[in-house]
């Protein structure tokens, strides 16, 4: 059991290093406006209307835009994710939520990665219930193993020998 709790914090050490350089790493390739940049923080400012979780069974829309191309558009997503991802509040899980069912494959991975980041084990029913609606069996039980792994007890809650 200390072997598997010892995986799972070397795991999470390593998205949280990952993730922030997938990040970077993409938008030195695309430059990005100014005002796609402002507008990506305004939105995982916590409000009162986010303090709902999501319906799962819609995928998010992707904002679209005639002067973004996908790759920006992607960059963007992958930047708000993380940006929730990183606050540690509990109140971020409905920002990450709505990208489970997303249509690009990279951002709902990066949503599943930014839930065990986040470290809310309300994330544990989201994602069973976006398992329902995967698009691959790959995907289903990669939501499912996310959501037994949010599920698991602290390290401070297991009794010491």
């Amino acid at each position: 059991m200390k072997m598997y709790l010892l995986v799972a914090a070397a795991a999470i050490l390593v998205l949280s290093w990952w993730l922030p350089r997938l990040t970077k790493s993409t938008a030195a390739t695309t430059p990005a406006p100014h005002q796609s940049h402002v507008s990506s923080q305004r939105s995982t400012s916590p409000s009162a209307n986010q303090s709902k979780a999501p319906a799962i069974s819609q995928p998010a829309p992707s904002p679209s835009s005639d002067k973004q191309d996908p790759a920006q558009t992607t960059r963007v997503l992958l930047e708000k994710i993380h940006d929730a991802s990183v606050t540690y509040d509990p109140n971020q899980l409905p920002v990450i939520a709505e990208f489970l069912l997303h249509e690009n494959p990279e951002v709902r991975k990066a949503a599943i990665d930014g839930m065990i980041v986040l470290g809310d084990s309300a994330a544990a029913p989201l994602l069973r219930q976006a398992a329902l609606s995967a698009p691959t069996p790959q995907e289903a039980v990669a939501l499912e193993e996310a959501a037994a792994y949010m599920e698991l007890p602290s390290a401070s809650l297991l009794k010491k020998r």
